[in-house]
């Protein structure tokens, strides 16, 4: 029963990330790479996203910044939790950093990259990015990470996603580098 739960699950996922990629106007050969097509190339974030400029009322857009808690719930990070934080900006850029659970050590990853995001609905939307892993310097490898997610509130956001860690010399997936999460996101409030 629970490979059979996984399987859906992760289907539904895979669904997610196929509607996502549609609604940003990424290639169709890029959505299969979202299904971990080795022959496909990785897909790239465009500078203006193909979806509905205007904003709704409920949008991540409309907060200065998001404090997320990412759960893993499959893959080679179950069981782990990570904070990140993250803005939106209403022209479909996003950014994403990853402090580190240490007050005053270094981050625990690079910013990400190739950030982007789109309104899939009134109160839906979807967002990418990729987060590099560097070794002496330069990347080595990154993880391409897609979420569906919806606002719960004005101040509050769900979101469910896959990420998949890729070889930067191949482009092609590492084996057994993947996980499938859920985001519980909080607007920062100014004080």
């Amino acid at each position: 029963m629970k490979t059979s739960i996984h399987h859906t699950f992760l289907a539904a996922t895979a669904l997610g990330l196929l509607a996502f990629l549609a609604a940003c106007g990424t290639s169709t050969g890029a959505t299969s790479l979202a299904v971990a097509q080795p022959s496909t190339p990785v897909p790239t974030a465009r500078d203006q996203p193909s979806c509905p400029t205007q904003l709704a009322k409920w949008s991540p857009a409309n907060q200065k910044a998001w404090k997320l808690i990412v759960s893993f719930l499959v893959g080679s990070r179950q069981g782990q939790q990570e904070t990140s934080y993250m803005t939106f900006s209403p022209d479909g850029k996003l950014t994403a950093t990853f402090p580190s659970a240490t007050p005053g050590a270094p981050d625990a990853l690079p910013p990400a990259i190739d950030g982007k995001w789109c309104a899939t609905g009134a109160t839906m939307f979807a967002y990418e990015f990729r987060d590099p892993i560097m070794a002496g310097g330069h990347m080595v490898a990154y993880v391409q990470t897609a979420l569906s997610a919806t606002m719960t509130s004005a101040t509050t956001y769900r979101a469910d996603g896959v990420g998949v860690a890729y070889s930067t010399k191949t482009a092609m997936p590492l084996p057994g580098q993947y996980n499938v999460t859920r985001t519980v996101a909080v607007a920062i409030q100014d004080t």
